[in-house]
């Protein structure tokens, strides 16, 4: 029996656009959120039993308050996935995962999986931006060059003309404390009108990071630059493009060795973000969005689709909501950085008072996070796979939960650490590459010692692990035994496969360089010269080695620019852009 309304059309009334800022909240009356129970009764069929929620991640008998409270806010709001992480002194002493990786609710989701972030991105590109500034940036640069005495940073040409003069005004200061003039309380999110800005421009669906601005800069500002504070996506669009364009590197190409390459935390735990399940990591849980439908923004007019799984173009979150990350690289940044505030990326000095508290969130469909520091020596992450519809906000009840426990709690602190906070991951090489398996633990005095199908490898006495020449006896499943004054523990086990079909990388270098990938046949790497982007995927077939087939699978909307582009929009000549090989 069908619906008496459709699903698109309670989202449109009970949904909070993408991305809200952290702590507004939407007002329902009590019609509306009956209306709602009504519906999610249609659509989420059978319930699953909330009292047996499985909980993943080492025990900490210490902190096993942490463990009720956690379990007790999924029973009452029947989220599906959630991870907290927890620091004290700068070394982590919680890690644990609760809820399902599944929409069946079948996998356990495990307690270091990477989940979006949504705005705790934020804090992460002003770091970079912060790393610029005492590298030369100039906080007070005007971010685009519209024509004005000095110039700008940005050469992006405004659709289908400037739409205001103070546009021109706008500083990357501006941008960095929410003081650029753009509102949209009043306008509406210019960052998620991607359908309607495509039509506008009379291009695909959904337009490039370049193209929003472009269209962005036709439109009017609602404040004088600096005039006001009000919370806005639009400034971190442009300051990834910032951090793009002064560094010369693609955002995470800058970002993750400059901000977290100190940590020794591999790259596996922090990464941009994709649009559909089907490029995403494994390891990331279903986002879930009470299966609420929307128009897909790659293919307006086409089926509706799950609203995380194209309800937005994520690519294009890039600097203001794209990251996916585990808990422990936020942890790291909030022990290292401030995360919100007018010193929003500085460095901390640990000289703040006890009472001291400072934190982001972030907010998608299927996503909520928070970020919380603590003058106290603590710093934790929630990590959420769901968002509420209702008025009530996951992270505030959270905050508000995890404050009153930290607050009260008077130890003791668990004082001998060991345990594992990142796991080594699963590889796929071909004959004669490489592959690196890692293993992060917390913990003091620590050995390790690696093997290969329960055998000790000689020498492999390092928290990382390299292979390289892999030849087929090197196959097979890789764990760590890890050892300290306070006992040993195994990570858990990664496999290594060979597969003579797979061409590394997946991440195409940029158009006019070439791969020195050792599993691609060095006869065929050749610099590649081609004029548009249709000739550069039938150009990087013919890379191929001989005898094999295949279709490369990209989309110019989904590339990622980094030089100045003269006329606005799409991939073009030394762009970096996306590509996944299918050989046959």
């Amino acid at each position: 029996m069908g619906l008496p309304f459709s699903a698109t059309w309670v989202r449109s009334r009970l949904q909070k656009p993408p991305d809200r800022d952290p702590e507004r909240r939407c007002v329902m009356n009590r019609s509306a959120k009956h209306l709602l129970q009504i519906l999610i009764l249609f659509l989420c069929g059978p319930c699953w039993l909330w009292a047996d929620i499985p909980v993943s991640g080492e025990e900490v008998p210490e902190l096993s308050g942490l463990d009720t409270l956690m379990l007790d806010f999924m029973a009452e709001f029947q989220v599906p996935a959630a991870n907290l992480g927890v620091m004290r002194n700068g070394t982590i002493v919680y890690q644990r995962g609760f809820g399902w990786s599944d929409a069946a609710h079948s996998l356990p989701i495990p307690a270091d999986a990477p989940m979006r972030i949504a705005s705790v991105t934020k804090p992460v590109t002003a770091a970079g931006i912060r790393i610029l500034v005492a590298q030369g940036l100039d906080l007070n640069a005007h971010v685009f060059d519209l024509g004005q005495p000095g110039g700008g940073i940005l050469h992006i040409t405004p659709f289908p003309s400037l739409g205001d003069a103070r546009l021109a005004d706008i500083t990357v200061n501006h941008c960095l404390l929410h003081r650029g003039g753009w509102d949209r309380d009043l306008v509406g999110d210019l960052t998620y009108m991607e359908v309607q800005i495509a039509q506008t421009m009379g291009i695909p669906s959904p337009p490039s990071r370049t193209d929003i601005v472009r269209y962005i800069l036709g439109q009017p500002l609602q404040h004088d630059p600096g005039q006001r504070f009000v919370y806005s996506n639009i400034g971190y669009l442009v300051l990834g493009l910032v951090l793009e364009e002064w560094s010369g590197q693609n955002y995470m190409d800058f970002v993750f060795p400059q901000v977290f390459g100190d940590s020794g935390i591999p790259a596996s735990e922090i990464f941009l973000g994709r649009t559909f399940p089907i490029d995403r990591d494994p390891r990331e849980p279903v986002y879930d969005h009470y299966q609420v439908l929307t128009q897909n923004v790659y293919d307006p007019n086409g089926p509706l689709v799950l609203a995380p799984d194209g309800g937005w173009n994520h690519e294009a979150r890039t600097g203001q909501g794209r990251l996916v990350s585990t808990v422990v690289p936020l942890l790291y940044l909030l022990e290292q950085r401030q995360i919100y505030g007018s010193q929003i990326g500085t460095l901390r000095t640990h000289t703040e008072s006890p009472n001291w508290r400072n934190y982001h969130t972030g907010s998608l469909a299927g996503t909520n996070s928070l970020a919380m520091q603590r003058g106290d020596g603590i710093n934790y992450v929630v990590l959420l796979n769901q968002r509420s519809l209702t008025g009530t906000s996951y992270t505030t009840v959270l905050r508000q939960r995890l404050e009153q426990f930290f607050n009260t709690f008077t130890g003791p602190w668990p004082n001998c650490i060991l345990s594992v906070v990142g796991q080594p991951q699963n590889m796929t090489t071909c004959p004669n590459g490489q592959a690196t398996f890692t293993v992060m633990v917390q913990g003091e005095d620590v050995t390790y010692q690696w093997q290969q199908d329960g055998l000790d490898i000689p020498n492999a006495n390092q928290p990382s692990l390299l292979l390289t020449d892999i030849t087929a006896t090197q196959a097979g499943a890789y764990t760590c035994n890890i050892t300290n004054p306070c006992g040993s523990i195994t990570s858990k086990p990664a496999t290594l496969t060979l597969d003579p079909t797979t061409y590394q990388p997946d991440l195409l270098p940029t158009w006019r360089q070439t791969s020195q990938d050792p599993c691609t046949d060095p006869n065929q790497n050749q610099t590649i010269e081609i004029l548009d982007f249709i000739t550069f995927l039938n150009a990087t077939l013919k890379t191929l080695p001989a005898g094999r087939k295949g279709t490369a699978q990209g989309d110019k909307r989904s590339a990622e620019p980094r030089v100045k582009p003269k006329n606005g929009g799409g991939a073009r000549m030394g762009d970096t852009v996306l590509i996944r090989f299918v050989v046959y």
